[in-house]
């Protein structure tokens, strides 16, 4: 995670996420090929014991049923806008910003992710772990290789050896015509959009709705995509509240 030379707390805090996973995701050296493929399907095919083996430093605790249900529920029913309405402290952004792409990918359904927040560079943060993880989880790099592409790891637009691109987008920026080769981003993921100082405001609330319709969301692959707004309705102009009550756009709560 590439940042300016300033951001010391950023690169700091990014070096100790990166020290913590690797430290966390120790493997065993004594499996045999055929109970490490046994082992990697079952996981491909369980969200929660996908979680839980691989992310040791976060799932530090059962999970709830809705925490295994309802990402589970939005990678089989994609092409859809999903409004992630969870309490503060329920793990949604780790969800749905780390968890559940990762899942994603290694199910090889992943053309690519974007994340769209208040400013690119919270947008990027956001993205910090999905890169920590990517760079330095050992079960990761165990299982399915390392995923490390020289060249192409900067901050805020990054793409694994196979392929598939991460990128974080501010409100200020377009993200239309997102790709790497022929490949666009299928997984979006909406997370701190909204300033509330900003909504009280109608018609930056409106625009902060329009760039998540008409900027965000057409970037997205056209055949098969998913749509994530892991923010509460925490005021009449934020942008999950305006999507749910708008009949003309079809989103799913939780």
């Amino acid at each position: 995670m590439i940042l300016k030379p300033g951001d010391k707390r950023i690169i700091r805090d990014f070096e100790d996420l990166c020290e913590a996973i690797a430290a966390s995701t120790g493997i065993d050296i004594h499996e045999t090929p055929k109970a490490k493929a046994e082992r990697i399907k079952y996981l491909l095919s369980n969200y929660e014991a996908f979680c839980m083996y691989y992310f040791p430093e976060y799932c530090f605790a059962p999970m709830g049923s809705f925490h295994k249900e309802i990402p589970q529920f939005v990678y089989d029913n994609p092409n859809n806008i999903y409004l992630e309405q969870w309490s503060r402290g329920f793990a949604k952004s780790t969800h749905f910003g780390l968890f559940l792409p990762l899942f994603i990918k290694f199910n090889n359904r992943l053309t690519g992710m974007m994340t769209g927040s208040y400013n690119s560079t919270l947008a990027a943060e956001r993205l910090a772990d999905v890169q920590a993880n990517l760079e330095k989880n050992q079960r990761i790099i165990n299982d399915f290789g390392d995923q490390h592409s020289f060249g192409n790891w900067q901050d805020g637009r990054f793409k694994t050896r196979d392929g598939v691109g991460f990128y974080a987008f501010g409100k200020e920026q377009s993200p239309r015509g997102t790709r790497f080769e022929w490949k666009r981003p299928n997984y979006g993921d909406i997370d701190d959009l909204n300033d509330a100082r900003q909504l009280k405001n109608p018609k930056i609330a409106d625009e902060d709705k329009r760039w998540v319709q008409e900027e965000f969301k057409p970037a997205l692959w056209t055949r098969t995509w998913w749509l994530v707004v892991a923010q509460n309705k925490f005021h009449d102009n934020a942008v999950t509240t305006l999507l749910e009550e708008d009949e003309e756009i079809k989103t799913t709560v939780h």
